[in-house]
């Protein structure tokens, strides 16, 4: 008895606050308060928000961030938590559960428009309102100093089924701390699954996604309740504790490995990470040991054979099918697992010439055709092992033979792809992604895609050639776009057998290709896309003059190309071009855009700015003609509102506001009645 209680004294969490970190919750809870009971725009609210924001600020003076865990009647802040009996404390837990918040941190450098956002949005009511704070998280997006998370375990129990509430049905206690751990484990956006229906065993299913690092004190309190209910539970008979087994057991396999192995990592010292894997390994189902355990072999200090992990994996797959005679290997999985952590302390317990033995006997076996068909190893699971040890043999070419025949290329590329640089992806891709290969996924209108993914990714530049005849041959624009995606991943190597296509190409072929070229942004030796600058297809002609357009050295004479060309689009780039550096020889094709009637109003519109922005001796002249009607009687009237007519306005107004002629028409402008006339009069500032 006093063991037991001398061990819940060790790893209960402790609840005594400091007087900074007590002063900074009430006056939390306070703030909150007020902002339920004051009308918005209230003085008291604005003083309450600068009372605590001036709070935040003296705690965080001596500390780069401070964070706020969140249960339905406690908070857990710096290892602390709050007592339950404390009305103010429970009051603010229970505002911030209700708006299904998990934790709430501060950083350095808060500043106060933050702390009334923040108290704003939880001063709302989260059953009516905008709903609750942690389900619209994007609210807070703006927020850099505040860091949110959503809770999802508001339904988390551990009664027993068909108990009666609170009839404390033996886990008595263990309830408390069961739900602080799962508040401290799944603090980030996890999913807890309710209670199962009544009749059914509810035993707890939790998915925890991968999280980000987090405080150190909350993976302490993990810890700490992980050794509490190995303490409060370890070594206790019954259906009570398989259960419990059970449960701790489904958490830990919901989390997922690197959170396991940053948890392992919290103790310090040697003795407690013994003490925290102990814990975890008597507290779980026999399912979860090996789980935790090769976890634990990720941390430092802690390598273990790959090979023993797999027969412990073994032997917990082996316990629950013992039925009723499961107690032995249960008990004996558990002490040996004891054993185990308690003599870890080797950096590699490996021996070299126990690494070397394994690798021979990948290197050795005998070639997978030579077994029979019923007693042979599965191939996937020979190239596995094969990456595993960083070897080769005739074994494990033939298993990789075996996965082409079966059409597992994409199964070979996830185990292979694991270790892209180790010997096996070496090895094996020069004999697994040939030309051949590619040329049988790329069916004509149905290509394996994923397969052809694979195996180009890994022939390079070699892949092009049966790339671009597919692209050459294919009939639907699905299979086009898939086909230049993997073109386009080759890179700029694939450029040159790409461009040598060109010439005598089909129009389709040609325009691909010259996309592909601008993607990879360099072109090959010996091209130059003037040649299709003027081809009769518009399509080729628009992907032509977007290369010339680009660089630098071809730009001045493409614009004047392209203002030329009887193609609006092709007119649009080349005014695009046209509005940072416009060629003094290519005014005059501007000028007759500005005018001309045939135009789309876009096309005359750009034309416009492009002559406000060169700033020649007539473009005033011009721009208040494009702006004014012809004269009537003693004054002349604005144009109707057009784009070319507001761009008009609008060069005036940014190039030559006081100029005589330009001060006129701006006057007219800004007391004209259509509100974009008078905003093109303010000019684009």
């Amino acid at each position: 008895m006093e063991a037991s209680r001398s061990a819940r004294e060790r790893t209960a969490p402790d609840t005594t606050l400091s007087r900074k970190l007590a002063d900074f919750l009430v006056e939390f809870s306070i703030a909150l308060h007020k902002r339920s009971i004051y009308p918005v725009g209230h003085p008291y609210l604005r003083s309450s928000a600068d009372r605590f924001a001036d709070r935040v600020a003296t705690l965080l003076e001596s500390r780069e961030s401070i964070t706020i865990g969140v249960a339905r009647d406690r908070l857990v802040i710096e290892s602390a938590t709050t007592d339950p009996a404390n009305a103010l404390l429970r009051d603010l837990s229970h505002r911030l559960h209700r708006h299904q918040l998990a934790s709430i941190g501060f950083t350095s450098g808060v500043e106060l428009w933050e702390i009334e956002a923040l108290l704003g949005a939880l001063g709302t009511d989260p059953e009516r309102d905008d709903g609750p704070l942690g389900r619209r998280l994007e609210a807070a997006a703006d927020w850099s100093h505040l860091q949110l998370r959503a809770a999802g375990y508001d339904r988390l129990t551990l009664e027993d089924p068909g108990a009666e509430p609170g009839s404390g049905s033996g886990d008595g206690g263990a309830r408390d701390f069961w739900l602080a751990f799962a508040q401290a484990a799944l603090a980030d956006d996890a999913e807890v699954a309710g209670a199962a229906p009544a009749g059914e065993d509810d035993e707890l299913i939790v998915t925890a996604t991968d999280r980000e690092a987090r405080d150190a004190a909350y993976d302490s309190v993990v810890v700490g309740y992980l050794s509490q209910v190995a303490e409060e539970r370890s070594g206790r008979a019954g259906v009570g504790e398989a259960r419990l087994r059970r449960r701790v057991s489904r958490l830990l396999n919901g989390l997922d490995p690197e959170t396991v192995r940053r948890l392992l990592e919290t103790g310090a010292e040697l003795a407690q990470r013994q003490q925290t894997l102990l814990a975890a390994s008597q507290a779980s189902a026999v399912d979860a040991v090996a789980e935790v355990l090769e976890a634990a072999a990720k941390t430092p200090h802690r390598t273990i054979s790959h090979n023993l992990l797999g027969l412990l994996h073994k032997l917990a797959l082996q316990a629950p099918a013992a039925g009723a005679a499961q107690a032995a290997p249960d008990g004996a999985l558990r002490k040996n697992v004891a054993r185990l952590i308690s003599g870890w302390q080797l950096d590699d317990p490996n021996p070299g010439e126990y690494t070397a033995a394994l690798q021979g006997m990948v290197r050795e076996m005998p070639v997978v055709g030579t077994h029979r068909a019923d007693t042979a190893c599965d191939p996937e699971v020979i190239l596995r092992t094969a990456v595993e040890v960083d070897g080769v043999g005739p074994g494990v070419v033939a298993a990789a033979d075996a996965l082409v025949a079966r059409g597992d290329i994409e199964l070979i590329g996830t185990i292979l792809d694991a270790v892209p640089d180790g010997v096996p992806a070496r090895e094996l891709w020069p004999s697994i992604a040939t030309e051949e290969r590619l040329r049988a996924a790329l069916v004509p209108d149905a290509p394996d895609h994923p397969v052809v993914a694979v195996l180009s990714s890994h022939m390079g530049v070699p892949a092009a050639e049966a790339l671009l005849d597919a692209l050459e041959h294919a009939t639907t624009r699905s299979n086009r776009a898939a086909l230049l995606k993997h073109i386009v991943a080759l890179g700029p190597g694939a450029a040159a057998p790409a461009a040598a296509r060109l010439e005598g190409a089909p129009w389709y072929l040609q325009r691909n290709i010259l996309v592909l070229i601008g993607q990879w942004g360099t072109w090959p030796d010996g091209f130059s896309p003037l040649p299709y600058a003027s081809a009769g297809d518009v399509r080729v002609r628009r992907e032509a003059m977007k290369l010339l357009l680009a660089d630098e050295a071809h730009r001045a004479a493409a614009i004047a190309a392209a203002l030329a060309d009887r193609d609006d689009t092709i007119v649009g780039l080349g005014l695009g071009a046209a509005v940072e550096s416009c060629p003094e020889a290519a005014l005059p094709l501007v000028r007759d855009l500005a005018f001309a009637p045939g135009r789309p109003p876009v096309i005359r519109g750009e034309a416009v700015r492009v002559l406000a922005r060169s700033g020649g001796d007539d473009t005033v002249e011009i721009l208040v003609a494009l702006a004014c009607t012809r004269r009537r009687w003693l004054r002349r009237p604005l144009a109707p509102r057009s784009p070319a007519m507001l761009a008009a306005i609008t060069g005036l107004a940014d190039r030559w506001p006081h100029e005589p002629r330009a001060a006129a028409v701006l006057r007219n402008a800004h007391r004209h009645r259509d509100l974009r006339v008078r905003n093109a009069a303010r000019g684009s500032a």
